[in-house]
């Protein structure tokens, strides 16, 4: 049963690999307003998979040049936290003191408020725009990371394999490099995926509310945004990129949950050998 499901694991990685890959290297040849006003408003053909806008926009190619962007964008914004996350949370979860209690009712404060409210709040003071965006879902993405390494640190700190080395002389700071951060990483990893697809629909909405990417740059919150209008008459324009922008959500979602089970078929392996 383990083989069969890091098998399902590592084929459901090649695959969305491929996919993200796939994309985002047909859109770099692409040009997603490239404008064409005989064209507007076409179906769905062979032509055009996914129609055409009011402009003659050819939807497909500008749904995948709008997910290219905001999967980087989402990928950015997950990074930083993962790394940070991962050192930051593993040196407040193994060390612990008052900082670290002070610095979680700090972050549960900061996280009472919603963060469309953050970025209303910075964009009357810095502006709006997609960097607005990147630096509120970060600073969320961080504290979210910090508290969850930090708990399973906390957790680990005290087993009998940590007491075992420090019986044997090992230093803290030693545990705490080769053995905690690492953990650390471990832990985060499998949600990689379900946190980048989740952040995508977060940069959409932003954006078609107005405070992330603003037009005409291709996003898939933009397109959504400029084919409500549209969605009565020509529902094709905002069903296909919906659509679309699901199944790429779906596909990181099912991939992080394969990352998970595959982490709790080690663990499992581990306790039974």
């Amino acid at each position: 049963m383990k083989k069969i499901r890091n098998k399902k694991t590592l084929i459901l990685g090649f695959i969305s690999l491929f996919i993200v890959v796939s994309v985002i290297a047909i859109s770099t040849f692409t040009d997603g307003n490239l404008i064409s006003v005989y064209n507007s408003f076409e179906q769905p053909s062979l032509s055009h998979f996914f129609g055409t806008d009011n402009m003659g926009r050819d939807l497909f190619l500008r749904t995948i040049v709008g997910f290219r962007n905001t999967f980087l964008y989402a990928l950015l914004v997950q990074i930083i936290p993962f790394v940070l996350g991962s050192f930051i949370g593993a040196f407040l979860g193994y060390y612990g003191s008052i900082i670290d209690e002070v610095l979680l009712h700090f972050f549960n404060i900061l996280l009472s408020f919603p963060s469309i409210l953050a970025a209303i709040f910075l964009s009357v003071f810095v502006g709006g725009g997609v960097s607005v965006v990147i630096m509120i879902f970060s600073i969320y993405g961080l504290i979210y990371n910090i508290k969850l390494v930090r708990a399973e640190i906390g957790q680990v700190k005290n087993s009998d394999f940590v007491l075992g080395l420090r019986l044997n002389g090992i230093s803290e700071k030693k545990i705490l490099f080769s053995h905690m951060i690492p953990r650390a990483f471990f832990i985060l990893w499998p949600l990689l995926p379900l946190l980048i697809g989740h952040t995508m629909i977060g940069l959409s909405s932003f954006s078609f509310l107005g405070l992330g990417v603003q037009p005409p740059t291709p996003e898939l919150g933009v397109i959504l945004k400029d084919s409500l209008r549209f969605a009565n008459s020509f529902p094709h324009m905002i069903i296909f990129p919906g659509l679309f922008q699901i199944t790429c959500v779906l596909i990181f979602t099912l991939f992080s949950d394969s990352l998970n089970m595959d982490l709790r078929t080690r663990r499992l392996g581990g306790i039974n050998d």
